[in-house]
């Protein structure tokens, strides 16, 4: 079978899975390598800021180079670029720190133009009533990825030289531009008359959906910072990062979709994620791995509608620069983990949780404030 034959969206769906497994190879690799030659943990929450502090940071300059160039031509200079920036890395590995925390940023302006213009991608593949669905396997194929990919890095950690690793990102940029070739075209608009702030004031069901999302990600899915203190050992570590990724991957599946309004579900998910925190209060190992099963479905059910809501109401032509203030979410995950890692460090655990289990309440009543007071409106 030729490759003009087979589905666009699929193989758009291949270049993503094989793109986003790698990635977590080499978040593994790099984070390791770090750790192992400099001995600073330090230096990792470093390295960890460097991948998803510029999408907060230049959300606004991301958001209109989506919205404002064609999808094909700003795929190929993204990836290009993602080669480029590989091959630094792999030539400067460890040996100055400070350098390579310089290339990982930059490297990571382009990963997360590429997101953006992933997500938006979306709307072009599937028709309005099967977004839901886009939306879901797109969160699928990511999970999938979460897993397969730590797995895989190792496994070629045990047999590879990691320093050899670092050149993997070149190859999954190829496949994505392989695989794709040319991308849907979509409605580009003047940049000149691109005023986002205008058309999200014009929306405030949408600056709802955002604010949830960012308070989700700084009381919710910083978890992730916090694990290997609640782990206490690298076993339990490993087993518990698995867990919450198998919640995230069973709440996606069809038979796990539950037949009721966008905004129930929202409030749902919050109010499974507050039980499940407030579950990793009570001692127990059963116990921890329920409630992180629990956080693991919870957050990611949240996400999806969020993202499914986010892309309702947003016209074409603004879809990439809301989506690019939505994804900024990511960049609450290293801030919350700095501010509960300090809690932790002077206080103790419990006290942390305690505020994870506070920062939910207060998003679940300002979520329903804010979708009780501006109901999603139809798109002009």
């Amino acid at each position: 079978m030729s490759m003009r034959t087979v589905n666009p969206y699929h193989r758009f769906l291949a270049s993503l899975l094989t793109a986003r497994t790698i990635d977590w190879i080499d978040i593994i690799v790099l984070n390791w390598l770090v750790f192992h030659y400099s001995g600073e943990v330090m230096y990792l929450s470093y390295i960890n800021a460097a991948r998803l502090l510029p999408s907060l940071v230049l959300v606004s300059i991301i958001g209109r180079l989506v919205d404002c160039r064609r999808m094909t031509e700003l795929m190929y200079v993204v990836q290009l670029a993602v080669i480029a920036l590989t091959m630094l890395i792999y030539m400067v590995n460890v040996q100055s720190i400070f350098l390579l925390i310089v290339l990982v940023t930059v490297k990571s302006i382009f990963v997360s133009i590429d997101n953006v213009q992933r997500n938006k991608l979306l709307s072009t593949f599937a028709k309005k009533e099967q977004l839901e669905q886009a939306i879901q396997l797109n969160a699928l194929i990511l999970n999938c990825a979460r897993l397969v990919g730590p797995f895989i890095a190792g496994l070629c950690l045990a047999y590879v030289d990691p320093i050899q690793l670092l050149i993997l990102p070149a190859g999954g940029a190829l496949c994505v531009m392989l695989l794709n070739r040319s991308l849907p075209d979509v409605e580009c608009g003047d940049s000149k008359q691109h005023q986002l702030k205008s058309y999200l004031l014009q929306r405030p069901q949408l600056i709802g959906l955002i604010l949830s999302s960012l308070m989700m990600m700084f009381f919710g899915l910083s978890i992730s910072v916090i694990l290997p203190v609640i782990a206490g050992s690298s076993q339990h570590y490993a087993l518990y990062t698995a867990v919450i990724a198998a919640g995230s991957i069973l709440t996606l599946l069809p038979v796990f979709r539950v037949n009721c309004s966008e905004n129930c579900q929202i409030y749902g998910s919050i109010i499974m994620s507050i039980i499940g925190f407030c579950g990793l209060l009570v001692p127990g190992f059963w116990i921890a791995i329920l409630s992180l099963f629990v956080i693991g479905a919870a957050t990611q059910s949240f996400r999806t509608i969020n993202r499914l809501l986010i892309q309702q109401q947003t016209i074409e032509r603004y879809r990439g620069s809301v989506l690019a203030v939505a994804m900024m979410d990511r960049g609450c995950i290293p801030l919350g983990g700095v501010v509960l890692t300090f809690i932790i460090k002077h206080y103790n655990l419990t006290t942390a949780l305690l505020l994870m289990i506070a920062g939910l309440t207060a998003t679940l009543c300002c979520t329903y404030y804010w979708m009780r007071r501006f109901p999603n409106a139809e798109l002009e």
